[in-house]
């Protein structure tokens, strides 16, 4: 395992000391205090870590490209991230290429993965988006359901049918029993959010750290990856 492999695994090993429980999907993270929780910023790093892995990109073969990329969606989706297993993977199925050359292919598969987090990220913002304005929208039926019992309650005119009244008690408990259910659906998307956030992040990290042992490295010898 050459230096720039061994520092990228360092530098995650770290990271998973620090916080394992936050970087598992369904791990039991100890509750957080909301008062101490800061605003989500992705990591900074050069632009031209990200340029290099679209450059990798663009210059690999179809058949490294479809490799990488199922790898990703099969290893790496959905799960904490492992370096160890992506080197690995990368040295025994790429056993004849140059260290130089698997090391550009680790890269672009770190550099798939940041990008399929990230798409996922804005899947999930889309339905937590909708998930709130279905909310709202039962919200204020709920409530003008309320109003309009308490209007009828105040008038002495005014009474429901036994017909009206199991409408409204079933209309009642059918928004009650929605909100509930949108109301887990936000919890887990949340916490699948916060999960690929940090992936994100960790990926930007491992590229940089390859990025400096890598730069002037030409995406053209991604060619040996046969």
């Amino acid at each position: 395992m050459n230096s720039a492999r061994i520092c990228a695994f360092v530098l995650v090993a770290l990271l998973f000391a620090a916080c394992p429980a936050q970087l598992h999907p369904q791990g039991q993270a100890k509750p957080k205090n909301p008062r101490e929780e800061k605003p989500w910023q992705q990591a900074v790093v050069p632009a031209e870590v990200v340029k290099f892995g679209a450059d990798l990109e663009g210059a690999a073969s179809a058949h490294l490209k479809d490799w990488c990329s199922n790898y990703v969606r099969k290893e790496l989706r959905d799960k904490p991230i492992e370096p160890k297993a992506v080197i690995g993977a990368v040295d025994r199925h790429y056993a004849a290429a140059s260290d130089l050359a698997r090391d550009a292919g680790i890269y672009l598969v770190y550099y798939l993965a940041y990008r399929d987090d990230e798409e996922n990220q804005r899947m999930l913002s889309f339905r937590i988006r909708d998930i709130d304005r279905e909310t709202y929208d039962i919200t204020r039926e709920l409530a003008m359901i309320h109003e309009s019992e308490l209007n009828r309650l105040a008038s002495r005119n005014s009474s429901l049918t036994p017909a009206e009244r199991i409408r409204r008690d079933e209309q009642e408990q059918k928004a009650n029993s929605r909100l509930r259910e949108l109301g887990d659906e936000r919890q887990i998307k949340g916490t699948r959010m916060d999960f690929s956030r940090k992936k994100v992040n960790i990926y930007l990290k491992l590229m940089s750290y390859a990025y400096d042992r890598m730069k002037g490295t030409p995406p053209a010898v991604l060619d040996e990856l046969k």
